[in-house]
């Protein structure tokens, strides 16, 4: 039996702007349109994965060849159902990105109104045009309001999320904690799940982008300091982060 051949992934978190955040995606095709170059082989239709973020949608197409787009909701001039399965989006700026998996400047094309239509793979339009909606809505909001009610999204989001218990190592490990969580790396927030067992750590991605479980044996600690993020001040209610030191888990 042949192998499927796994695609490459060019989309990650660092392609968003500060304060943007991260809400779904899904597998779709999408019609390029003819104005836009990138498009080499001039297909009727591209497949890929189409990712909606909080002020922007993205397409990455399965052809590696052809550059991830950027729509940003400042931009969009239509948004709408057409017919049962697609949805058209009208912007007047386009950011290409990443062509042949190579990180180069991107190219953004402003002026230049184009019309791309995407379809759903495997999803109802019903799962993801009422979330692109309330994402354009947000997006158009003064800055303060804005970031108040994408605050309270991905707070719910993540309340709704749950550790999944079947990836613990051992079946007799004991769940202790767990909780909403950010992943803190450079230029990137990354949500998540954080579970404590008494053997190990674990951290669950919201969103399968940057990778997997990570999971680390607490035997393997060797130090634990809590620090205030972005260097706020230390008071009660600040936004608190804990930097470990630790023996990463072999297998």
């Amino acid at each position: 039996m042949f192998a499927r051949r796994k695609l490459a992934k060019r989309f990650s978190l660092l392609l968003l702007e500060d304060e943007e955040d991260y809400v779904a995606d899904w597998a779709a095709s999408c019609k390029w349109p003819s104005s836009i170059e990138g498009n080499w082989q001039g297909l009727a239709s591209l497949s890929g994965r189409l990712r909606l973020c909080t002020r922007s949608l993205f397409f990455e197409p399965d052809d590696v060849r052809v550059p991830v787009v950027r729509l940003e909701f400042a931009s969009v001039v239509q948004l709408e159902a057409e017919g049962p399965t697609a949805c058209v989006i009208g912007v007047s700026k386009v950011t290409k990105m990443k062509p042949n998996m190579a990180d180069v400047p991107y190219v953004v094309e402003r002026h230049k109104s184009s019309s791309w239509v995407f379809a759903l793979t495997y999803a109802k339009l019903d799962s993801f045009m009422p979330l692109a909606q309330e994402q354009l809505v947000i997006s158009r909001l003064p800055a303060a309001d804005r970031l108040q009610l994408q605050d309270a999204a991905v707070k719910a989001r993540e309340d709704a999320a749950a550790f999944d218990t079947s990836r613990l190592v051992e079946f007799n490990e004991r769940l202790l904690w767990e909780g909403p969580a950010l992943q803190l790396s450079p230029l990137v927030r990354e949500p998540g799940r954080l579970a404590v067992t008494d053997q190990r750590l674990y951290f669950q991605p919201l969103h399968n982008i940057a990778g997997a479980l990570q999971r680390l044996m607490l035997c393997g600690w060797h130090v634990v300091v809590v620090s205030v993020h972005a260097c706020l001040p230390a008071v009660p209610g600040s936004a608190a982060k804990v930097r470990a030191g630790w023996t990463q888990e072999q297998g």
